[in-house]
């Protein structure tokens, strides 16, 4: 398996993973190249014998109160028949890689209590369970371990 991150020049691969994750017969399949011209927004793409199995994409921000840039971990997904294998892991491993300077304060990600297999990643990459109030929305976050 690679782990690739997108750019203006490979975003072919960004293609594929709308294809198999997102797109449906409405979409006109174009990228937004937008997306990958602009350096806060981070997508990695899992490949195994040259086909997208696996994508995980978010953004880097800034907030006005804080001197340190925060990582949102916006969608993860991995194909069905290559799930339990450790490519999701392995993908958001790759993503929290950015957390590995001094410039981030934390990454986070949002998500619904009943999505059990997400949670059971979040917790099993690190992240730590934030809110746990009476809603179905769930924040997990990392924090740099430098």
């Amino acid at each position: 398996m690679e782990i690739i991150r997108l750019n203006t020049q490979n975003n072919s691969f960004a293609k594929e993973a709308a294809r198999i994750f997102y797109w449906d017969d409405r979409n006109d399949n174009r990228v937004n190249e937008r997306f990958f011209k602009d350096d806060k927004n981070i997508m990695y793409v899992a490949v195994v014998e040259g086909e997208v199995v696996g994508q995980i994409y978010g953004y880097i921000f800034e907030r006005f109160d804080m001197p340190k840039k925060q990582l949102f971990l916006y969608s993860i997904d991995v194909l069905k028949s290559y799930q339990k294998r450790g490519i999701g892991k392995a993908l958001v491993y790759k993503f929290l890689d950015h957390l590995n300077t001094d410039d981030y304060h934390k990454a986070f990600v949002l998500t619904n209590k009943g999505n059990v297999s997400a949670m059971s990643l979040y917790k099993s990459t690190g992240g730590k369970q934030i809110v746990s109030d009476e809603g179905e929305e769930i924040l997990f976050k990392w924090i740099p371990s430098i």
